[in-house]
């Protein structure tokens, strides 16, 4: 190999490190809205983490405010899947 080839090799080494260890964190942020009642939650992952397991927990961390106060069981669940279907108004956002 000659000189040339191995500092390309060294540099792209290096630049995939740096690059590795510049990932950031996912923060996702929900609001549920039930008639008049708003609630809005962030959750924020792990380094690495996926979106849809932080969206889900975003999501439920905003239903768990709606839903503090209610005996109702379940709520929470309940919550979610009505956002899914569309019963109850939601929203999430996602950025790094």
């Amino acid at each position: 190999m000659t000189t040339s080839l191995l500092r390309r090799l060294l540099v792209a080494a290096l630049a995939a490190l740096a690059l590795a260890g510049c990932e950031r964190p996912i923060e996702c942020t929900s609001e549920v809205t039930d008639g008049s009642t708003s609630k809005r939650a962030s959750v924020r992952g792990a380094i690495g983490e996926a979106e849809p397991g932080v969206r889900r927990r975003a999501l439920g961390a905003a239903c768990e405010k709606l839903c503090e106060g209610r005996t109702v069981g379940g709520c929470v669940a309940r919550c979610q899947i009505d956002v899914d279907v569309g019963k109850l108004g939601g929203r999430t956002r996602c950025s790094r």
